[in-house]
């Protein structure tokens, strides 16, 4: 044994096992016959109040809990006695010889610092999932665990809430930003993902503030650093926190309420513009995958990409609910356009060739109607003209059975554009219109 590293851990498990029954009853032979102002020095140990012990009681104590630990041997203790019992032995004779060559004060606050800071250390890492992770990855934890400590006392009494170890709340409330401190955080998310989640860090009142949180408030970490986070952490555009009243609010929101007092507007103006683009890619990343892109070319995935990104108007509301609107919401977006050039004419027929669900997407909100197809939008649009809604008819299976819900009651697309003649619609767009629906009808029979 002969550390302090052991000597810390004696006293680690002192304090752990006095709740145990069993084991208590080995430390409770062991200091009977100790002097009662002794005795009550040992419990204050054991509860971590030793502000109290002078340097000789610290000795007196090694020396004594070692000879009476070895005459506390009891048929009581059955399990794993002997090893038990031979390693407090071994870890009180460690600490009496330190007493002996080293300054007593600093061994006693060196023990017990080292002791709490162990407890600490050993309930994060309890939260860890380190079955994978290799010793050098192991190591490396541990250092940071150390390292970044800010919260770590008060880790223990709230890990079932707080969604992960708090290292990196810690590391992005630095006061001086390096590049070791970077190398660090991005070591700590790699080998310790779940903190990302913790919620242990307080900012001027708010409570339930994440590690993204900390970094938008905190000037002296540089806006790379808070575009990283964004990139490493789910939705992180979504961040909410809560207020001092209570409130939750999106940690956006309440940046831009504090802007004058600790936030700047061009910082906050940066942060808003990374959180936008953030959110841009993660709706970019969801209609993807809606998407069968199993036999599509290179070339026709970075068209999808394109035009996902270019016709947007419905992408927030179409990742809300993806599965109850039918298809992607490019070609009803860009059926909203207030003038129609040759670009947005290709741009739509392409749109059908390499997105074709996208002719089923009910996205699209108009005039107070629901379910509103992109056909119905290009009937409503009087920017669209009438050969391109006959080519939506070409390639729209059964385009003129179209409904559209109009307050909640559903009727034929034909005879709710017929009601809304004179109401943004001219007769001559609507007689148009009936043409295409009655010639394709015709052609269905």
């Amino acid at each position: 044994m002969g550390s302090l590293i052991e000597a810390n851990k004696f006293f680690c498990r002192m304090r752990s096992d006095w709740v145990d029954p069993k084991k208590k009853i080995v430390y409770q032979r062991a200091i009977k016959e100790l002097d009662e102002p002794l005795r009550k020095q040992l419990l204050a140990i054991i509860k971590g109040d030793d502000s109290q012990l002078t340097d000789d009681d610290i000795k007196f104590l090694g020396e004594s809990l070692s000879k009476k630990i070895d005459m506390a041997k009891s048929s009581n203790y059955k399990k794993n006695s002997t090893r038990e019992i031979g390693l407090y032995k071994s870890v009180c004779r460690t600490i009496s010889n330190l007493y002996k060559r080293t300054s007593s004060d600093k061994i006693k606050n060196a023990i017990f610092k080292n002791a709490e800071i162990q407890n600490q250390v050993d309930q994060i890492v309890s939260r860890i999932d380190l079955t994978n992770a290799s010793l050098e990855n192991k190591n490396k934890i541990f250092h940071l665990i150390k390292k970044y400590d800010s919260y770590n006392k008060e880790f223990p009494s709230y890990s079932d809430v707080l969604g992960g170890p708090p290292q990196l709340a810690s590391a992005l409330e630095v006061k001086t930003f390096t590049q070791e401190v970077k190398d660090d955080i991005k070591e700590i998310i790699h080998l310790m993902p779940t903190s990302v989640n913790c919620t242990i860090a307080i900012k001027g009142g708010r409570n339930d503030v994440t590690p993204l949180a900390a970094a938008c408030f905190n000037e002296n970490i540089p806006i790379p650093i808070i575009q990283y986070l964004l990139e490493k952490i789910p939705e992180a555009y979504k961040t909410e926190i809560t207020t001092v009243n209570g409130n939750k609010i999106l940690l956006i929101d309440d940046l831009n309420i504090n802007i004058g007092r600790g936030i700047t507007q061009d910082r906050y103006d940066h942060i808003k513009a990374i959180f936008k683009n953030a959110e841009k890619q993660d709706q970019v990343s969801k209609i993807v995958s809606r998407i069968d892109l199993t036999n599509t070319s290179p070339e026709d995935k970075n068209k999808i990409f394109h035009f996902i990104n270019k016709y947007d108007l419905y992408n927030r509301r179409y990742c809300i609910a993806p599965d109850e609107l039918g298809g992607p919401p490019q070609l009803a977006s860009a059926l909203e356009a207030k003038s129609v050039t040759p670009e947005i004419e290709d741009d739509i027929k392409e749109i059908i060739r390499v997105m074709p669900d996208s002719i089923n997407c009910t996205a699209a909100s108009v005039r107070c109607r629901d379910d509103v197809t992109p056909l119905a939008v290009a009937c409503y649009n009087e920017n669209i003209p009438i050969p391109m809604i006959r080519f939506l008819f070409e390639n729209i299976p059964d385009a003129y059975k179209t409904e559209v819900k109009v307050q909640g009651t559903k009727m034929s697309l034909i005879e709710d554009l017929k009601n809304c003649i004179d109401q943004g619609i001219t007769r001559e767009r609507y007689d148009a219109i009936k043409a295409l629906f009655d010639e394709f009808a015709e052609k269905d029979i």
